[in-house]
């Protein structure tokens, strides 16, 4: 009988080893590393609300110069055809975005400029 308990004390203490290894590689390997990684969720989060910050701040600008292209063109009664063209692509791609801060009249309003300077033709 004193074997037998002898050899279910070993055991324990192989238990006890291994379970204290895991113990100790959990709060070394495991633990640091569930850290690590919240970390970075938290900083991919940061890094998508600067990113959306960044677009709203380039459509605001993006919005200001059509503004300011279909401003001048009207003011001078006429916009080159190319020019046209580069301008409605840049509106495409704002209302692309989702970006609704500009009506469809835009496009609309560069389309009826002639191509060329009044009095040339």
């Amino acid at each position: 009988m004193g074997a037998w308990i002898a050899e279910a004390g070993n055991a324990l203490v192989y238990i006890a080893t291994v379970i204290g290894a895991i113990i100790a590689i959990y709060r070394a390997v495991v633990k640091p590393i569930k850290k690590f990684m919240a970390d970075i969720k938290d900083s991919l989060v940061s890094i998508r609300d600067d990113i959306k910050d960044i677009q709203d701040e380039i459509g605001d600008v993006v919005c200001d110069r059509l503004h300011q292209a279909r401003d001048y063109h009207i003011g001078k009664r006429w916009c080159a055809r190319d020019k046209k063209q580069r301008l409605l692509d840049m509106y495409r791609r704002y209302k692309s975005k989702g970006r609704n801060h500009m009506t469809d009249r835009f496009a609309d309003e560069l389309l009826e400029l002639p191509d060329e300077p009044p009095g040339v033709a």
